[in-house]
């Protein structure tokens, strides 16, 4: 989702009463579920040489708290686009009885444009997923690693139209996903409500291909550009106009730590990280801080009765 359906996503979960925000307990038996799948991705990568890194939110709390943000709940991971699939497959091949492997393919999909893994026997439904037709588990994002065009006027060609292709494809979701609390949800105030009818109506207009085969056309489509100076993630929050970054800034990676693991970062993950949230060693207020809301929240089996590392404050922990 874009940052303005962030907005009103936020917006209207504090309004209404229909979502819930995970208590701290619960979201740190997320965090916990989260790291050890994190686990078994680094085993495949390391394994079979592929190249990842955290990116985001994840790769910020490795350098600025050894592990999550103490408010966060998700876990991002970029995969260079070479390795990507080839990674998908091989860890669906090791562990499709653990989880569910989901990425646009044209046949199946995990319910976004990227790649999703989610752990089976868990559930954590979202509003906008609730009709939705795939598995709902505690999942964790593998964003592609995409070329971007070293030309800058090329750049923002190529990313006005994918971005309005993802405009589409969102409102595509919008419309074919819909369900009466979404409805209730959207509707707490005239401006939600315009907003999600104008999604609606461009989800109808566009519903000539459905949102699977949408998020299908975007990967494929954005997976095509020709190797280059530049990478991004357009499938971010960022998209393709707001993530071109040297490839210097991601390539070769650089090793930290996330909750006591070893992982990969970006390569001049500083740079990374003053680019993409400026001053990034400042803790934010805590009315700027991510908020997620959810449905339902079931880990299940996978309960953690004792923290596998030390759960961190809010303070800032010494960068290495």
């Amino acid at each position: 989702m874009g940052l303005s359906s962030r907005n009103f996503f936020l917006e209207a979960a504090l309004c209404t009463n229909i979502l819930k925000e995970l208590s701290q307990d619960e979201k740190r038996q997320l965090q916990l579920i989260l790291l050890h799948m994190l686990k078994d991705v680094v085993n495949i990568c390391n394994r079979n040489k592929f190249c990842y890194m955290l990116v985001y939110g994840s790769s910020l709390g490795a350098v600025r708290h050894k592990g999550f943000i103490p408010w966060d709940d998700d876990l991002d991971i970029g995969i260079l686009r070479k390795d990507y699939i080839p990674f998908l497959k091989e860890f669906k091949k090791e562990f499709g009885d653990k989880y569910n492997v989901g990425y646009p393919n044209g046949i199946s999909h995990g319910g976004d444009v990227f790649a999703k893994i989610k752990l089976k026997g868990t559930r954590c439904i979202e509003i906008y997923n609730l009709s939705a037709p795939f598995y709902n588990g505690i999942y964790l994002d593998i964003f592609p690693i995409e070329n971007m065009p070293n030309n800058i006027l090329k750049h923002g060609f190529y990313g006005l139209f994918f971005d309005i292709v993802l405009y589409i494809t969102n409102s595509v979701r919008f419309y074919e996903y819909s369900n009466v609390k979404f409805k209730q949800y959207m509707s707490y105030s005239k401006r939600s409500r315009i907003f999600y009818q104008m999604r609606m109506v461009l989800g109808f207009l566009f519903s000539f291909f459905s949102y699977k085969k949408w998020c299908y056309l975007y990967d494929k489509w954005v997976s095509s550009l020709p190797e280059s100076s530049y990478l991004g993630i357009p499938t971010s929050r960022r998209h393709f106009l707001g993530g071109r970054l040297r490839k210097e800034f991601f390539l070769p990676t650089t090793v930290g730590i996330f909750e006591g693991e070893r992982v990969h970062l970006p390569g001049n993950c500083h740079e990374y990280l003053r680019n993409t949230y400026g001053d990034y060693m400042k803790i934010p207020d805590v009315s700027e801080r991510e908020r997620h809301f959810v449905v339902e929240f079931d880990p299940g089996e996978f309960k953690f009765n004792e923290p596998c590392v030390e759960q961190k404050s809010d303070s800032i922990q010494e960068v290495i």
